[in-house]
């Protein structure tokens, strides 16, 4: 992972290994947001990273801690951004005692680096004589704030100030009201939040394509020594809690001049690119001695656009918070900035992206991030293809398309892909179906379709890279096209539609374009219809056909009616294509209305975890059975158990949403669908953490027998829970559950 250091932008130019000789080992490394300009992370070679945590462990984002010497300090979340801090403390009339310019970094991060900002005339840096920042663990920060809401403007240093910012050529100061009142300052009144607003634009003048934001700090008067490539936008005084007086300045520079900037710095050894009170490190030095410009690894050579446009990130952590692959998995290096990072330093392993484009669209500098992720799994030596279920479509699909050909026999054939649709929205196939033959006189499109349900879905291929795969799955809709004299392919799935329209032919039509005048509903119309270029006016991501990413669930949040096939099974909603399946079409109106997503992922995941844990004084009371008869015999004592069990919990369970079950029907077709996704959702999840709990629970059992100890402690023992856990999820568990709930 980078940051937004000058260091992280010269990655793309170095050789990595080189700078491993020189990097401290750890086990942990705990990551803000990657927006710090010290190039600190460089320098740590970590076995795994973890995030800070953006909530106390309360729930909250700050909570009050102490007053002293006029400053009131809070507890506050390490991984909370600032913007989120200031406007929390703000209902409290209070602000950070100093702040950074860029305010979508982490508290945790300014506080780990001392930095430096507004309010650094008076407070200077984090931590120097005074501090007004300490990192309690990991997790928490405190950190000082104060009651400066009210201000007065002053085009004249006053030794009292709070702070001051340069901006063009003038610096202004800014003093509590209170105080200014006190000692007969005037001047003019501003609030922090205007101030705060002006500095938010003049930080935004920063980013611009093919340009990095640079600080630089050195002794008053540093804007005079600045060279010409370097473009001024907004500063700080340093006054106090501070070596000396100092001047911090931010401004930007060319990519191209990077290597004009490090010669600059290497002369000018009294200015330094960093907000915080650091120095060189041994890592700085290699990367400001050996950069010589951006090189394009050999295994990028083949996609040299997509590498160069990467290398434009700036880092400024606008696309983490609309990044479903971060959402999910909480690991930065899956998010569209650590993708991009990774990029940068030429690494290959790249598991795929939702594709949900919104990181491209708040990308200030331009970047076309989902079309990059979109392509690095290419690179990736070893692809898991997630499989995706096809089944044939139903016999209600075939009279539907012998009704249509017998109607329409003057009309040309199409194709009409069914892939998952018949496993995942069968009504909504059907639906399809029905409208052509409802509405094709009025089409200027040939209704005449003719279903395709031998083919596997190439989607999953060729996000995971496997180009060639899905190109030979969508060569077989070709041959089929050619032998049925067909005019056209019609789609259902818009991710499917985009794969054949990219690889093969952009002669195709997805159903909802056919259909979407006669709809009178809120559409959901998801991520891959936007990458078509149809408008989307729902921005949240269904998570494409993942249950499961990166050993997390993947939970959709959609209230409107979707168009993807896998999304209507995902969420448990009618798709728009079932509205127009006749007998159930009232009906599936209705609960595209009303129908409340069950959750029944997390409460099967609840009720096994119930189950086991419940279950684990009898696993060790009964362990000598393994002794006696092996670890198959044990398994079968304790798994009717923990089935027992299950079933009493799941029971339980099901009755907080009994009215809502009773809503439906056990035969509602959206209902099993729920079902099957929770089943395949439970299956894809990580196991570890609760079977680590289960053991130490049979560990610590008063009803262990010390001699049998070892056995519980062995990786045998883990691996017979991991089968007995997995013997409970079954789709057949839940429906009894749910019948005994029904009749209950």
């Amino acid at each position: 992972m980078l940051d937004a250091s000058i260091f992280s932008r010269a990655m793309s130019g170095m050789n990595v290994d080189d700078l491993k000789k020189l990097q401290a080992d750890t086990d942990v490394l705990i990551l803000g947001r990657g927006t710090s300009m010290t190039g600190t992370i460089l320098g740590i070679k970590a076995k795994r990273t973890d995030i800070a945590k953006d909530k106390l462990d309360n729930g909250k984002l700050i909570e009050k801690d102490t007053e002293r010497d006029g400053l009131y300090y809070y507890r506050v979340a390490a991984g909370a951004k600032f913007s989120d801090v200031i406007s929390t403390l703000s209902s409290e009339n209070m602000v950070p005692a100093i702040f950074p310019l860029y305010l979508e970094g982490t508290v945790g991060g300014f506080v780990a680096t001392n930095g430096s900002g507004f309010g650094s005339y008076r407070y200077g840096f984090v931590s120097f004589k005074k501090k007004t920042g300490e990192l309690i663990d990991n997790n928490v920060a405190k950190i000082a704030a104060v009651p400066y809401m009210e201000l007065i403007e002053t085009d004249y240093e006053v030794d009292i100030a709070w702070s001051g910012l340069i901006i063009q050529d003038a610096v202004k100061y800014y003093v509590p009201q209170d105080l200014a009142e006190k000692v007969g300052i005037n001047g003019k009144p501003v609030k922090i939040s205007e101030i705060i607003a002006i500095i938010n634009s003049m930080v935004s003048l920063s980013f611009s394509r093919e340009y990095i934001p640079v600080i630089l700090r050195g002794e008053v008067g540093i804007k005079d020594k600045i060279p010409n490539f370097f473009t001024p936008i907004i500063g700080y005084v340093i006054k106090y809690n501070s070596p000396d007086a100092q001047n911090v300045i931010l401004g930007k520079v060319k990519q191209s001049e990077l290597d004009e900037l490090f010669k600059f710095l290497k002369k000018e050894t009294k200015i330094l690119p960093f907000p915080s009170l650091t120095t060189y490190t041994e890592v700085h030095k290699k990367i400001m001695n050996d950069y010589k410009g951006v090189k394009i690894p050999t295994k990028y050579v083949s996609i040299k656009d997509a590498f160069l446009d990467a290398t434009m990130c700036i880092n400024c952590g606008k696309c983490i918070d609309t990044c479903k692959a971060f959402e999910v998995s909480r690991n930065l290096d899956n998010s569209a900035v650590g993708r991009l990072n990774r990029v940068s330093i030429g690494e290959t392993d790249f598991l795929p992206c939702f594709g949900c484009t919104r990181c491209e669209e708040v990308c200030p500098v331009g970047i076309k991030i989902s079309s990059i992720t979109e392509i690095l799994p290419r690179l990736s030596k070893e692809r898991k293809i997630e499989p995706i279920e096809t089944s044939p479509a139903t016999p209600m699909a075939r009279s539907l398309e012998a009704k249509i050909d017998e109607k329409y026999r003057n009309r040309p054939p199409v194709l009409l892909f069914v892939g998952c649709t018949s496993k995942y929205d069968p009504v909504g196939l059907e639906g399809f179906l029905q409208f052509l033959l409802d509405y094709g006189d009025e089409l200027k499109a040939s209704p005449r379709a003719r279903l395709i349900d031998d083919i596997s879905c190439s989607f999953n291929k060729y996000v995971a890279g496997d180009v060639e795969g899905a190109k030979n799955e969508l060569m077989k809709i070709v041959e089929k096209k050619k032998i049925n004299n067909a005019e056209s392919v019609y789609f259902l799935c818009p991710e499917e539609m985009y794969v054949y329209q990219n690889l093969i032919d952009k002669n195709v039509k997805l159903g909802y374009e056919l259909l979407k005048d006669k709809i009178s509903v809120n559409i959901h119309k998801g991520c891959w219809l936007k990458k078509l270029g149809i408008v989307n006016n729902s921005d949240e991501c269904a998570g494409n056909y993942y249950t499961v990413y990166m050993n997390n669930l993947v939970k959709s949040y959609i209230r409107d009616t979707p168009v993807c096939p896998f999304a209507s099974w995902k969420t448990g909603k009618p798709s728009v294509y079932a509205l127009f399946r006749k007998n159930i079409s009232e009906e599936v109106k209705t609960q595209a209305k009303v129908n409340k997503e069950l959750n029944l992922s997390e409460i099967f995941y609840l009720a096994i975890r119930e189950a086991t844990l419940n279950s684990a004084e009898y696993m060790a009371d009964k362990l000598n059975n393994w002794k006696l008869g092996g670890r198959n015999f044990y398994k079968s004592i304790i798994t009717p158990y923990v089935k027992k069990e299950l079933y009493v919990a799941l029971v339980g369970k099901l009755k907080t949403i009994k009215d809502e079950l009773k809503e439906r029907s056990i035969d509602d077709p959206y209902l099993q669908a729920e079902i099957d996704k929770a089943v395949d959702e439970i299956k894809g999840m990580s196991w570890e953490p609760l079977l680590m709990e289960i053991r130490n629970r049979v560990i610590n059992s008063a009803k262990l027998d010390y001699l049998n100890r070892t056995i519980a402690e062995s990786k045998e023992f883990l691996d017979v829970l991991s089968e007995i856990a997995s013997s409970m999820i079954q789709k057949n568990i839940i429906i009894d559950a749910i019948r005994t709930v029904y009749y209950s």
